[in-house]
Formats: C-alpha cells, structure tokens, sequence
C-alpha cells in the first residue's frame, strides 16, 4: 500500500469527466462528492477535451494531484488504475490512472486560435507524464503543461505513453509494434483529417525511434499517409539513432520476452535497422519540409547494476547516447546549427524547472516550429491594389449583364461547360466503364434466386420507389448478387409494368460497377457520370443541340453587343462623336442587351437541369420528358475513391423528388459506418442473412467429388456454413483448402480430418490471407512480396503476365548491370524465345506459385483476388507477414520494382517510338517519385548504374547536347522529381553543378522541373528541387526561360487565358517561384517575349518584366532593382502602356483593365517613373478614364511624375513603325530568350 508521503508525489490522470464540467473548480467538487473528501485537497492542474475525435459528445480529460488517499482507493493504491461510477449518470464512468498511456491532452485551445499541436513521446521504461517533470517531491510544475502553452499561445499540447517496461517484462514488441500504437492513436485523434492541426513532435530516446518508424509506416499506408502532411517538424532529445551503449540493458532482459528490443537500440545488432530508419525519416522529412532539431546530452548518466538482490542505479557512469549517434552526425559542420546540446544526462535532457536556462531555448525552437510563413505575395501586398467607389455597370461578359440573376449565371456558365462536352457525347462511352461488370464470375448454379422471392425487393422493383440498399460482409458476394439482378429477365418481368406496355412510357435500365482495383475511371466519380450519361440520355441528344445553338448565338451576339458599347464610350472620352450621339447609341446598346440577357435567361430556365454532368445525371433521370422511367444499379459503393459522404448525397440526389417518381436506385456496399448514417433508414437487406442456403448448395457441390458419403459431406456442410458468418469468399477458400487436403494424399481421407482441417482454418478473410502466406515457402517468399507490391502499386493495380514475370525477376538486382545479366540468361523476354507458349506456361505457373492463391490471371492480366486482398496488403502488418526480420531492413517496395523494370525495357531499345516513350516517362516518373514519398530513399545507386544511352533515351531528344554523363544524369533525375535522388547526388558531389555548362550554353533545367509539374499539382517538393539545385550553384542565366515562363503563367492566370497546364499551377506557388528566382540574383530587367498576350503575330515585341506583371508583383520587382525606364522593343517605357495602352494588340482586356492599369500607375509613380512617347494629353486622358471608374486619382495629380505631367506641354510622339521596330531588335541582339518557341515545345 503506498504511503501519504508517495501519494502526494503522483500526478494523477482523470478521464470520463463529463462535457457539462465546464472548470478545474467543477472537477475538485465532483470528485469531492464521489470520494466524500474536502475539495481542497484536491489540486487540478489542467482540463481540456479529450483527444478522441470520435467521441459524440467530447468527454474531458484532467492531471490531479491529491494531498490524502480517498477510503475507497485505500486497499488499491498500488494499483495504477482505478474506475470510479457517476451517481447522477450510472453510464459514465470516472477513470483515474498514472499511468498516462495513450494520448492525454494537456490543455485547450479556441479554434479561432488553434494552429498547432505539440505531442510529447516518452522514451524507454519512463513514466509518460514524469519523464518531463524534474525528480524530487515537488510535481507542482510540468513544463509541457504549464509553461509551452502560456509561451507559444494558439498551441495544444499532448502527451503520449506507451508500455516499455524493462524489468519482469512479458512483452515480446518491437519498435514497430510500439510505432503501430502511435499511428493507431493518431487515427483515432483526428490527425487524418484534413481538418486536423499540424503536429510538432517532442521525443525522447526510445519515443523518437517510435515517432521515427511511425512515420515511416505512415507514408506505405494510403489509408492513413495524410497524417504526413500534417508533421511540421520535431525535437529529438537524445534518441539513439545510431545505437546506443546498452549493455546494461542486455543484462536487465536477458532471457526475457523484450531482450529483441533491447537488440534493437544496440550499436552493434540494431544497427542495419537503425541506420535504414534514419535514412527513410530524414528523406520522408525532407519531403514533407519538415524541421528536425537534435537535442543531445553532455553529462555521463549512472547505469543500473544488480545488488542486495534488486537493481539500483549505482552502475558505472556512461555516455548512454552520444553526440554523433543523437545528432546523427550533424554536431559537427555546417548542420550544427540544428543541434541543441544540453549539459544533462540522458535523463534529465527533457526534464526542466521554471527559469531553467535551456528551457527558453527549447520553447523558442518549438516557436519556430510552429511559425507560418506567408506566400501569397498578392496578400501581403494587397495595400497596392484599392478596390473602385463608384465602379458603372459596363458589363464584360454575358455573366454581367443586369437582366440575369445570381443563379442564371451560375447555370449559364455550368450550361456551357455541359453542352459542349455532350456535342461529344460519343467519346463518354468506354469499354472499360463495363469492364468490371463483365468481369464478376456467374453465380453457382441456382444460388441467388431467392432474392426475387423477398417481398421487400420485389415489391421495389414493382412499385417501389427510392434507394434500396444491399449491404453485407466483406466477400459475402454483393457483386455476384448484383450482376445477378442486372442480367436476370426476372428484374425486367418486375420493373416492367403491364398496364403500360400499351403505352409510349420509355423505361431504362442503368448500372455502374465501382472497381477499386481497376483503373480511374472503373473507381472515379467521373467514370459513374459518363456511364450514366451514356445511359440515361443517349436516345435523346438531339435536344441538347436544340440549345447548344440558341446559346451560341445569344452569346456571340452579346460580346458583339459588349464591344460596340465600349467603343462608344472610349469614343466620348475622346471627344470623337459619330452621326450618332452617345446617348442614343448607348441607349439602343443596352436595349439590345435587355432583349439578349431575356433570352438567355430563358435559356437558362429551360435547360437548368442540364448543368454540370452531376446535375445532368439528376435532372435527366427525374424530369425526362413525360413516359420515361430510370432504373439504376450501383456495386460496391465502398470502392468508390473519393469521400463517401459525396457519393451517398449524389445518391439521395438521384431520388429526392417524392412527387416525380420517375428514378430509384438499387446499390450495394459494406455497412461502413459513413453509409450506415446516410442509409440506414432506407429499403434493403443484409446479404448474410439470405445466402445459408446458397453456401449449402455450393459447399456441398463443391464436396460431392471427395469420398464421403452423404451425412458426412452434410455435417461439414453444416460445419462450413457456421464458421463462414455469410461469408461467401472464404466458404471458397475453405472448400478449396479441404479439397487440397484431400488431393495432397493417396490415403482416404476421413470426416474426421476434413472437420480437423475445417477447425483449423482461421475464421476471418484477413487471417486466412496470411495462413496462405504462412504456407509459401520462405525461400520465395521475397519474390511473393515483390509480385504483391507491384500490383497494388500500379495506378490500374494490374499488370500484364510479362510485366509481372519479368518486373519480380529483377526486383532486387541493386543494379542495372546485374538486372540486365538476369534478362540476358532468361528465356522469359518476349520476341527472343520462339517458343512463345513455353515461355507463358512458365510465366503463369511461377505467378500461380508465388501469389499463393491471392492473385488470379484473366485474359493476360494479373490482379489481386478480391479487394479483401488488396486491404490485406495495404495493411500494416502485410511487410512483416511476407519477409518477417527482413522487413525491417527491406526498403524496395512496388514502385522500386517498376522503375527497375521501366529503366530495363529501356536498355532493349523498345522506347525508340515517341509515343511509347512517352507512356513509359510517364509510368517511370510517377513509380520513381512515389517510391521517394512512401520509403523516404532514393534509387540513385541503381539510376546511377544506367548506361548514358539509356539515360538520353528515357530523358529524350532535348538531352542530346548535353556533353557530359553528370549533365545528362542531373537532367533525367530533374525532369523525373527525383528529389531524394537528387539530394543525395549533390551530396556526393558538392562542386559539381557549378561547373556544368558554360553560361553560354542554357541548361533548362528550372523550366524542365516547372513544365513537369505543370501538368498536374505543382508540388512544393519541386520548389525545393529548384532550391537544391540554386543553392549548388546553379545560376538563373543557365536557364534564361524560366523566368519568362513563370511570368506567362502569371499573366495567363490573372488574364482567365488558361490552358491545360496553367489549371493546377496556383498563383502562390508562382509567386514563390518567382521569389525564389529573384533571391538567386534573377536579372529583373531581362528582356523576354511573351507570344501568348499578343492578339496578332505582327504586333508581338520584346518586353520588359515590368510591362506585363501584375501591381503587386510589379512593385516588388523593382524593390529588386527592376528599371521603371526600361523599354520594349518599341522604345515604351511601362508607364507609356499604362497611358496609351495597345488595346487592339493584347489577347485580354481583362488584364489590362481600368484597375489594373491605375494600380500599377500608382505604383509607377512611387518611384517618379516616365514616358518615352506619351504626353500631357495621354495623362490626363489616363486620370479621365480611371475617374470615370471610381477611383481616386489626388495622389496620382499630386505625386512628381504628375507635377511633371502638369507643366509639360510637350506634343504627342508618334509610335514607332514595324520597320523601326526591326531595327531596335537587330540592334539589341538576337540572343533574347523567345518564351514562346520554349512553350511550344513542352
């Protein structure tokens, strides 16, 4: 029993308390009241909500220390948990513990404040919660709890323990298992959610190796890796990352169930695993941008030795964990700067008093850890730009005219996007939309047909209206069911009523099968868009071109109409009149556009049900022209990629009109908990609870080859059905393993075996997935892992059988040599062996053996059995079932083995054809990235060992002037994102990039990167790919496009002149980019050509950065030392366009608009900028213009440049002539970078 004295040393954990308690005030009465003692002596130090995001109503959680023991924990108080009723709720229940396992929040946040976590993570045998108190009796203070969030306001903080006892240990867990717990809890607080928090980890010794192989693990696994994207960075207190001296630890478990953890932290066992741990965390958090600091001890720590018969910490003094190993090496060089050297001991690094000098240290490291750093450069620069008083209604578009309503535009401009995507409506239909369909395997015989026999379906089908919904087990066979309906002449008997077969009532028939494992479009919301638009409007398309035409012309006739009101008004203002006055010519304008916005507003009111194509498949299905009917049939809702509670209201969509009865939708899932909220309620049926007579019939089919009679076969029947649970795919499984058994023997095989062999057999799909995997041999096991990993890792999660043979023969040749060795002795290359049939056979037959029975081959394909499969490789412990021990040093995984097999075809020639080289680039870049995002290691010795002609055929025609193989190599690893790669090869040759190509020569490498990423999301790890090569000594002048290209997406984004590539590039990525360039000495006046703003070829020229960018940008630009002097090809200065603008020969006004063009007046003359060719008049007209805008234009007259303008009477210059223009080009060179060639050829 402990003493007063130790009970008054605890720091307590209370969990349970009720939301209702509102202060620390309300926990001291209620315990008071639940263990009869004085409020006073009870000391709440912290209250905050509990961590659990999955709580209805969050619970509290709160750290107590007591000054007396309660009667009633009296008899306990050595326990470490307690559990304690409430009296006025018999539900809840108080849970008081010390041990502080888990997550425990420490204080809250307000959400308007919130922005970052902090959790702490205590090391080996240490209490989680006093592991950062200092010894002594005083607990009074923890400075994660009382002083972090005080000094770093906006901050949650949390601490999370773990059991990792030394002495008297029944635990055989590893570092991983622990890991395992880590990311469990992070799951279950939220942290996968995109609502979530970033995460500044704290971790000490043990707890950073935890955090370390978390986040490892994190990046294999889909379902939990945007947990990723929320660690911001880490202090790691002492944590062995090279090992550690433990010998004093090998003696405390030796012979105990933890001696292999104890293995693990030593620098001599552990060390293949530790150092390939560090490796993928480092590259992982490099990736992620994450900031890691070391924190290390420099004080020897008293080790433990045996004495008097227990242990007593009177060993000898050690240095536990060492600089070099904390650090992992960085305490010497250039990294120090982010190593924190603490002169403590190994124990006392984390555990720190009020005032302590390293205590300020370490607060203001998490400060920074926790910054955000801007990156919009329009936000923080907004001042620049003021918004119009009294702006007139000129409209621009046929958006704006004053006839249409908030909800006409909204429709016009779905409408558009809609009808000229259904004039195509022919490119919709894909085989491969009916692919999974076709693929599901027929029912055995006669199962099924009972489903026509529930009243509930049936009566659906004939009268019913709504969703009616098939849920069940995972393998229970929703599809088969499914497919079953869809083709049986029973469905159409019912949905087809008689009474109407007289009538002209059109009924249609819909389906899509959701097929996660098969490509985009079988799993994509889109995919179920063009089905269904195939299939519900196909007969009727002839309407849409009805209205495609009157939209057309009603919006070519408004622009027409939108032009010559701008005319006139530019007219006025220039005192030129036309026979004509303005008044009338404006009134008979906007009479015109009353009578045009009327018509689209008519439009818009007809055709609404047309807009967007998820509108499309609603309205078309529910307001179709009178006598129509839909049917719809939907498989496997949980395959769906994407957010269910999306596709559960496109669903409700589809029958949310009670009055039309016109659409009901059958569909199938699992009963996840998301669709259960949405469906419950609904029409439907568990498929479990209907199919015991269809696994009787197929169990006993199936058994009716095997020697037993029958009352045998029926008691295993009877055996089969009670351990399935509705379970269709392992009643296959099982019925497969008995008949094996029976195979595998010359001997009559009794009842009694087979009902050994059916007990055996595990009862869950996940547990027999790694029975199977048990059962292959060790031996083959690794190529077992390969052939796995690459079907889950390819985008469409199948491959060819040559594919497959060929890319797991190669798999862990480290080199290409050594892979090229392999395809050289094998038979196995397609076109090399004659007997093409042998080599198929062969091929097969080791995929058979090494899937184990978890892969199948259709039609030359290779995928996994069932999507139960592919979750069970997917899942954590997959790695470890397959390769056991080597899983900890095993880095390859699917995407490894592709870009082997991709740089392999590459060595035979095949990628000579453009277009194949094309699709194998593509495939190359996205397995080489994704093995970086989800191993946190680079391929380099592997790429490295890529032959030059390889390397120039994968990098393609632009890489043949390169001269040297660094050159070409730095080429192919920049334009595939290979970051890691590229990171370490600078490491390995520091010097190197500065000396590539003479200035002379461009090297493109920057644009390379940004047209790659253009293409898709521009990640921020290509920003960092750009830094990495900057910071090495690449220099802006070897790539003069990129500055040109940045600057021509940003005039494309501002002017709504997109194109493919522009649509994903965000504005604050191109301005962090161009940040970037002007932090490594971009030349701002550079002089580029920008075709894509340019209305005419003809009228195109040379300009300077600060004719085309935006004000904002603009203005930073010449905080860089841009010249507000400098020409374009036409001698104008920037201030001259702002004056007299060309409109006639820029591709969009948009840009150049009346605000854009005072904006960057404004800023212009900040810096007292000139004209070259305009005068007082151009000004004057210029202040006019934006005065009839609404703007303010004082500070304009009264700045320099417009006393200047004031007292000029200087005439009018004349604009130079083409010929002029010639002349200036060839005077100033021909060197210039044209920004447009450079596009076209990406």
């Amino acid at each position: 029993m402990a003493t007063l004295p130790e009970w008054s040393r605890r720091v307590f954990r209370l969990r349970g308390l009720p939301n209702r308690v509102g202060d620390r005030s309300d926990v001291s009465q209620l315990l008071s009241q639940v263990w009869n003692i004085p409020e006073e002596r009870v000391e709440v130090c912290s209250l905050a909500k509990t961590c659990n995001k999955w709580e209805s109503l969050p619970s509290k959680v709160a750290t107590i220390r007591l000054e007396i023991i309660p009667d009633c924990l009296g008899a306990t108080s050595d326990l470490d948990e307690w559990e304690f009723p409430l009296a006025e709720e018999p539900d809840q229940r108080l849970i008081l513990d010390t041990h502080f396992q888990g997550l425990t929040a420490l204080n809250d946040v307000k959400p308007e404040d919130h922005h970052t976590d902090c959790i702490a993570i205590s090391g080996l045998a240490s209490y989680p919660f006093g592991s950062w108190q200092l010894h002594g009796d005083d607990k009074s203070f923890m400075w994660i709890r009382d002083e972090l969030p005080r000094s770093v306001p906006g901050i949650r903080t949390i601490t999370y323990g773990y059991k990792s006892e030394l002495l008297d240990s029944e635990s055989f867990q590893t570092i991983s298992d622990i890991a395992l717990g880590l990311i469990h809890q992070l799951k279950t607080g939220g942290w996968n959610l995109n609502s979530s928090k970033p995460i500044v980890f704290l971790a000490h010794s043990l707890g950073g190796l935890v955090l370390k192989d978390a986040i490892v693990q994190i990046a294999r696994v889909e379902s939990v890796k945007s947990i990723l994207n929320k660690f911001k960075g880490a202090i790691m207190f002492g944590v062995p990352s090279l090992g550690m001296h433990q010998s004093h630890l090998m003696t405390m478990t030796k012979g105990q169930a933890n001696e292999l953890l104890s293995h693990d932290l030593s620098q001599g066992n552990g060390n293949a695993y530790l150092r390939q741990l560090k490796e993928s965390f480092e590259g992982l958090g490099f990736l992620q941008n994450a900031r890691i600091y070391w924190a290390y001890e420099t004080k020897e720590t008293r080790t433990v030795q045996w004495e008097d018969n227990k242990w007593t910490k009177n060993g000898r003094l050690e240095v536990l964990v060492n600089p070099y190993s904390a650090t992992c090496g960085r305490n010497i060089g250039a990294t120090k700067v982010t190593t924190i050297p603490i002169n403590e001991n190994h124990s006392n690094i984390v555990k720190f008093s009020r005032g302590h000098k390293n205590l300020s240290t370490i607060i203001q490291t998490i400060s920074e850890l926790c910054s955000h750093e801007p990156n919009n450069i329009a936000a923080s620069l907004v001042h620049t730009i003021e918004t119009p008083r009294n702006r007139p209604n000129n409209p621009k578009s046929y958006l704006e005219l004053p006839t249409l309503s908030e909800e006409d535009c909204i429709t016009l401009k779905d409408l558009e996007l809609l009808l000229s995507s259904i004039e195509e409506l022919h490119d919709l239909s894909l085989d491969e939309l009916d692919f999974r369909a076709e693929q599901i395997e027929d029912p055995f015989q006669n199962t099924f047909k009972w489903v026509f026999d529930t009243t509930s379906f049936s009566n659906w089908l004939q009268e019913g209206t709504g969703l009616f919904w098939v849920n069940g087990k995972p393998g229970s066979g929703k599809s088969t069911l499914m497919k079953y309906i869809l083709k049986s002449p029973y469905t159409w008997d019912l949905l087809h009523d008689w009474r109407r077969s007289s009538s002209n009532i059109e009924e249609i028939i819909a389906s899509f099968f959701f097929h996660y494992r098969g490509t985009a479009l079988q799993k994509s919301f889109e995919g179920l868009l063009r089905s269904l638009v195939v299939q519900l409007i196909s007969s009727q398309y002839t309407i849409f071109q009805d209205g495609w035409r009157k939209f057309r012309q009603l919006k070519m006739q408004t622009s027409q109409l939108i032009c010559e009101r701008k005319d006139v008004l530019r007219e006025n203002i220039n005192g030129r009149h036309s026979r004509e006055s303005p008044e009338e010519a404006l009134h008979r304008i906007d009479r015109s556009l009353q009578e045009v916005g009327t018509g689209l507003k008519d439009v818009a009111r007809k055709e609404s049900y047309y807009i967007s194509l998820r509108q499309l498949c609603i309205r078309s299905s529910t307001k179709m022209p009178s006598g129509w009917t839909s049917s719809c049939f939907f498989d496997a809702l949980d395959e769906f990629d994407g957010h269910l509670d999306m596709i559960s209201k496109f669903l409700k969509g589809l029958v949310e009109d009670p009055k039309l009865n016109r659409v009901k939708v059958c569909f199938s899932s699992r009963p996840w908990e998301s669709l259960e909220a949405h469906f419950s309620k609904e029409l439907g049926f568990r498929l479990q609870d209907y199919t015991t007579h269809d696994i009787a019939s197929y169990a006993a089919g199936s058994l009716v080859g095997l020697s037993l009679d029958n009352a045998s076969v029926s008691q295993l029947v009877n055996g089969i059905i009670s351990r399935a649970n509705g379970v269709f795919l392992w009643v296959r499984l099982a019925v497969k393993e008995m008949v094996d058994a029976n195979s595998h023997t010359n001997a009559h095989v009794s009842s009694h075996q087979m009902e050994d062999t059916l007990k055996r057999l595990p009862g869950n799909l996940y547990e027999f997935y790694k029975l199977i995997v048990e059962r292959i041999a060790h031996t083959i096991r690794p190529n077992t892992y390969a052939l796995l990993e690459l079907l889950i890792r390819r985008r469409d999660l199948s491959v060819s059988v040559d594919y497959a043979w060929s890319a797991v023969t190669i798999a862990y040749c480290c080199t290409h040599q050594e892979s090229r060795a392999k395809w050289e002795k094998g038979f196995f290359i397609s076109g090399r062996n004659p007997n093409q049939a042998q080599v198929r056979e062969r091929q097969q037959s080791d995929i058979t053996i090494w899937g184990g029975g978890l892969v199948e081959i259709n039609d030359d394909t290779v995928q996994v059995m069932h999507q139960t499969v592919l979750e069970f490789i997917m899942g954590f412990s997959f790695k470890r079932d397959v390769l056991g021990q080597l899983s900890n040093i095993v880095v390859e995984n699917g995407h490894s083995f592709h870009v082997k097999y991709l740089c392999s075809i590459a060595s035979l020639g095949i990628t000579g054809s453009r277009g194949y080289r094309t699709a194998t680039g593509a495939e190359l870049r996205y397995h080489g990235e994704q093995f970086e995002l989800t191993t946190g290691n680079s391929q380099l010795a592997y790429i490295g060992s890529l032959p030059w002609r390889i390397v120039r055929d994968l990098v393609g025609e632009s890489s043949y002037a390169l001269k040297s193989t660094g050159e070409l190599f730095l080429k192919f690893v920049v334009s595939h994102g290979l970051l890691l790669c590229l990171k370490e090869w600078v490491t390995n040759n520091p010097n190197q990039v500065r000396h590539f190509s003479p200035l002379a020569t461009t090297f493109p490498l920057l644009s390379d990167l940004f047209f790659l990423g253009s293409y898709g999301v521009f990640p921020g790890r290509y920003i960092n790919m750009m830094c990495l090569l900057l910071e090495n000594g690449f220099s802006t002048r070897q790539d003069p496009y990129i500055f040109a290209t940045i600057i021509e997406r940003i005039w494309k984004l501002e002017a709504n002149y997109e194109t493919r590539e522009d649509i994903r590039t965000p504005i604050s990525i191109l301005h962090e980019l161009f940040m970037l360039l002007l932090k490594h000495k971009q030349d701002p006046n550079t002089a580029i050509h920008l075709n894509a703003i340019w209305a005419h070829p003809e009228a195109a020229c040379g300009v300077k950065p600060l004719h085309v960018l935006p004000p904002y940008l603009a203005q930073v630009l010449i905080q860089h030392g841009a010249d507000p002097y400098g020409c374009d090809d036409y001698g104008r200065t920037p201030l001259d366009w702002v004056l007299r603008f060309p409109h006639g020969c820029i591709r969009s006004n948009r840009v150049y608009d009346t605000q854009w063009r005072y904006s960057l007046c404004r800023v212009l003359a900040s810096v007292d900028s000139r004209t070259a060719y305009c005068n007082r008049h151009d000004w004057m007209n210029a202040l006019n213009h934006f005065e009839l805008e609404g703007h303010d234009t004082t500070c304009l007259r009264e700045s320099p440049m417009g006393m200047s303008f004031a007292r000029s009477i200087q005439p009018a210059a004349p604009i130079p002539t083409n010929n002029t223009m010639r002349k200036r080009r060839r005077s100033a060179g021909s060197d210039l970078p044209t920004e447009g060639i450079r596009s076209s050829q990406h």
